[in-house]
C-alpha cells in the first residue's frame, strides 16, 4: 500500500473505531484495472445493520475520501452473518487470506 492510501486507511480505521471499537476492519488494496482501481474495505460489526448504522459508516468513508482524495469501496456486514452465511464464498476466503486486518 502506498503512503497516501495508508494514511487514508488509517483515517478510516480511526473513524470506524470511534463508531464501533469492536468492528473488524479488513483492507484489500487496489482491486480492479485501470481507472476502476479502488481499495476495498470490509467492515464486520457485531451491531445489527440498519439504515442509520449504515449511514454512519458511509459518512466515515466519505470523510476519508475527502481527506485523501481517493475513492474506496466499502462493504458492511454483521459479523455473525458474515461468518455464518459467507464462509463458503470466494470473497470470504479472499478477505481472510489476502486482506490486511487493521
Amino acid at each position: 500500500m502506498d503512503t497516501d492510501t495508508q494514511n487514508a486507511v488509517d483515517h478510516i480505521r480511526e473513524n470506524i473505531q470511534s463508531l464501533d471499537p469492536y468492528a473488524d476492519i479488513y483492507v484489500l488494496p487496489l482491486s480492479g484495472y485501470g481507472y476502476n482501481r479502488e481499495t476495498e474495505i470490509y467492515i464486520l460489526t457485531p451491531k445489527e445493520i440498519d439504515y442509520a448504522v449504515e449511514q454512519q459508516y458511509v459518512n466515515a468513508r466519505y470523510e476519508a475520501e475527502k481527506f485523501s482524495g481517493q475513492s474506496f469501496k466499502m462493504y458492511l456486514f454483521n459479523k455473525s452473518d458474515w461468518h455464518q452465511n459467507h464462509i463458503e464464498t470466494p470473497i470470504y476466503e479472499k478477505v481472510h487470506n489476502e486482506g490486511i486486518m487493521l
